[in-house]
């Protein structure tokens, strides 16, 4: 009785917690991820982001998950950072995204390699689970650094489509633009956008503790992803340009100008804007 208490006034806590947070905004307009197919696109290519993905793979590992024969969901799946390796370890997934072109990319991945994935397009706020057959019919769902996981509803989809287990991602603290407001005007000429948030961003907190407070275990890792090296300003240099690239033209006359401006800011001393991001990766069973 009072575990019920706990969650009926944790989920309360969540819903109030919408009116002091941002809004979603455009997050789930599809055309904004079409914009962005491209950029995610990119950070498949090889040797980029791979750190990351081995730690996914490790987590789930450790939480008693094996990909051969296994059915997956991939919410929010871009062009396939996980749904890729997950394939290729043997496992048959379904992966779901908003964003037309993003889903062509993650079809062609897949099948220069022959893997089995299967890509459907779907708005995970307004889907229903049941109408797409998806309740409880995964061994393993995921949700990697998306906003389709954005409440308590959304979560609670995603958890009811997995029968054995759950893996989710996101941002615990980052600034929201990712690129260096001095390059805005020395190099596009402009003023940079209004940074609307910095700082801790709640969401991973809240769903946490309410995988906690129904019983589950969750494993969980904290990457704290920072420029590495001394060249570590390169790093940070095409973040920037692969923020930058949702909106503006950069050129490769641009290009070059900012990974002259971020070289320059590291041989003077200074931080490498947006370099500090704390993720936040949990990973649990369904069987209590």
């Amino acid at each position: 009785m009072q575990n019920s208490k706990n969650i009926k006034n944790w989920i309360d806590c969540w819903e109030a917690s919408k009116k002091d947070s941002k809004k979603p905004g455009n997050m789930g307009d599809p055309e904004v991820w079409e914009k962005r197919a491209e950029m995610f696109a990119h950070r498949l290519k090889p040797g980029k982001r791979q750190g990351r993905t081995n730690m996914v793979l490790e987590l789930l590992e450790e939480v008693g998950f094996k990909p051969e024969g296994a059915r997956v969901l991939d919410i929010g799946c871009g062009p396939g950072a996980l749904a890729i390796p997950l394939a290729r370890a043997g496992a048959d997934v379904t992966a779901i995204d908003i964003s037309s072109k993003t889903l062509e990319y993650l079809k062609d991945n897949a099948e220069k390699e022959g893997l089995s994935v299967h890509p459907v397009k779907c708005h995970w706020w307004t889907a229903d689970i049941d109408e797409l057959g998806f309740r409880d019919q995964f061994d393993l769902v995921i949700s990697s650094m998306t906003p389709a996981i954005k409440d308590f509803e959304t979560f609670e989809k995603m958890n009811a489509c997995s029968k054995n287990y759950c893996y989710l991602s996101h941002f615990i603290r980052k600034t929201d633009n990712e690129a260096d407001p001095e390059i805005y005007r020395e190099i596009l000429k402009t003023e940079p956008p209004r940074r609307k948030s910095e700082g801790t961003i709640p969401g991973f907190f809240y769903i946490f503790m309410y995988v906690y407070l129904n019983g589950y275990s969750p494993l969980v890792t904290i990457n704290h992803r920072q420029p590495e090296g001394e060249n570590g300003w390169k790093d940070a240099a095409e973040r920037a340009i692969e923020f930058l690239e949702a909106e503006y033209d950069c050129t490769e006359s641009v290009k070059s100008e900012i990974m002259d401006y971020y070289e320059k800011k590291t041989k003077a001393g200074e931080d490498l804007f947006g370099s500090d991001v704390f993720i936040g990766m949990m990973a649990w069973s369904k069987d209590k």
